[in-house]
């Protein structure tokens, strides 16, 4: 499994408070039960495309935005779309705590930096929209330009990334032997199949 240890990268900022997952990812969209890449890159803010800056923000692999990102219903498809643009972690005030968890389900960072220092990023990479933006996990800390500021993120997520372990699915599989044998010491799960 990968490792996260660092992302770096261009940013783009997304300026707002409580965008929920039907901005992020219209309802419409939500018919696909395959995370297409191709798909999901169209489906990302299909409503309101300007948010993501256009040509000035392209390439971006680092996302920065204010508080309650991923609010609302907890579809996964609003972070697999995150991800399909090219999108490796996202900066924020705060996240919804199943988008959050969703994302890292899908090797997706979220770290957290308070109102005021966000808003900075966010007006830092508008005035330049070319820096590389760097998070490191092992330090928490998010370096840009000449200025560094800490981050916070849950100890457990943060473990995961720096140890690979973030795929739980993939864990479970690697692990089928001890995953059934688990299941099968649960009184309420009947008939876990071995094959």
């Amino acid at each position: 499994m990968t490792k996260i240890v660092q992302i770096a990268g261009k940013a783009v900022p997304i300026r707002g408070d409580d965008i929920d997952t039907d901005r992020i990812t219209p309802a419409r969209f939500l018919k696909t039960t395959t995370f297409d890449e191709e798909f999901l890159k169209g489906a990302l803010f299909a409503d309101d495309r300007k948010i993501l800056g256009g040509k000035k923000f392209s390439g971006a692999s680092v996302m920065i935005v204010n508080k309650n990102f991923g609010c609302g219903s907890s579809r996964e498809h609003s972070p697999q779309a995150i991800k399909a643009f090219g999108i490796k972690a996202l900066i924020g005030v705060s996240f919804a705590e199943i988008f959050a968890s969703n994302c890292e389900a899908i090797g997706l960072v979220t770290v957290r930096v308070s109102e005021r220092k966000a808003v900075e990023l966010q007006a830092f990479v508008e005035e330049d929209p070319e820096a590389i933006i760097e998070i490191d996990l092992q330090e928490k800390l998010i370096s840009y330009g000449d200025l560094d500021m800490h981050f916070e993120i849950s100890e457990g997520a943060r473990q995961n990334f720096l140890h690979g372990t973030w795929n739980i699915t993939k864990t479970m599989v690697d692990a089928i032997s001890e995953t059934r044998r688990k299941a099968g010491a649960i009184p309420y799960v009947n008939g876990f199949k071995k094959n």
